[in-house]
């Protein structure tokens, strides 16, 4: 795979910047960015002017904003922090704008609905007419896998359950709660910490489980933008040390529901 060009980066900057929602430095995305994108070889080869053997991405990532490329510049606000102590000029923060967090939202949105049913906190809350599911119930749905002309129907996801869920885990990202950590979220537009429901197993897998369902509660883990992209964008190593610890959180709770997959089959048919 050849170098990337500039106009590849953008949406992943974007992205770092939506997840810290934060004036957040240039170091700090040329850091980040490698849980958004897939990197060639050439993109990681260290730039030879760079007496800190940068990769050569870093090179792009500094020229996309040293160069105020307009097609970043539209989504994001720059921060000027004057200067330091040292008489030497702070570095510029950067900030998404209200186009850029409507243009990341649609992105997200659009692509991990097609990978595991993503919902967030910012999906509507349950009305006063709906009833809050009752988890036993629902975990014992089975689905109905093929339309009336005999093709495969896209497993629908549960609202109120991802609601239930992220309540009856108190908003706090799993992966956290494991490590024993505090990840930073920010607030939606509810005044809620913003998380990301996952589904463990995803739902393309559903037509190898037929006919029980995997949009079950022990199936749905809430997990942080970062986390979250960290499971489809990250390294392999990355993604075998979260999913390790889901895959043992929540294995004996799939299996009562009669859901049984070794951590080897996870790993290899869905997510490597």
């Amino acid at each position: 795979m050849a170098q990337h060009k500039e106009e590849y980066f953008i949406i992943p900057m974007l992205r770092v910047l939506y997840v810290h929602n934060a004036p957040t430095s240039t170091e700090e995305i040329k850091k980040e960015i490698k849980y958004y994108c897939d990197l060639s070889d050439e993109d990681l080869t260290p730039y030879p002017s760079r007496s800190q053997k940068e990769p050569r991405y870093f090179q792009i990532v500094g020229n996309i904003i040293s160069h105020n490329n307009p097609n970043f510049f539209k989504y994001v606000s720059k921060i000027r922090q004057g200067e330091s102590d040292s008489k030497k000029a702070n570095p510029d923060l950067f900030l998404l704008n209200d186009e850029g967090k409507k243009l990341i939202r649609e992105i997200i949105i659009s692509e991990e609905d097609e990978i595991d049913g993503f919902l967030t906190t910012e999906d509507p809350a349950p009305s006063e007419e709906d009833s809050e599911p009752e988890i036993d119930e629902v975990n014992q749905r089975v689905i109905d896998m093929y339309n009336k002309n005999g093709e495969i129907k896209r497993t629908p996801t549960d609202k109120n359950l991802s609601r239930t869920v992220l309540e009856l885990t108190g908003f706090r990202c799993q992966v956290a709660v494991l490590l024993g950590e505090e990840h930073a979220l920010f607030n939606n537009k509810n005044g809620e910490p913003y998380l990301e429901t996952h589904h463990l197993i995803p739902l393309k897998a559903s037509k190898d489980f037929f006919p029980l369902n995997l949009d079950i509660a022990p199936n749905l883990v809430p997990l942080c933008p970062n986390c979250h992209a960290k499971l489809h964008r990250g390294s392999y190593d990355e993604k075998l040390i979260i999913l390790r610890m889901l895959y043992d959180k929540r294995i004996k709770s799939l299996n009562e529901n009669g859901i049984y997959i070794s951590f080897e089959d996870l790993l290899n048919k869905y997510y490597i």
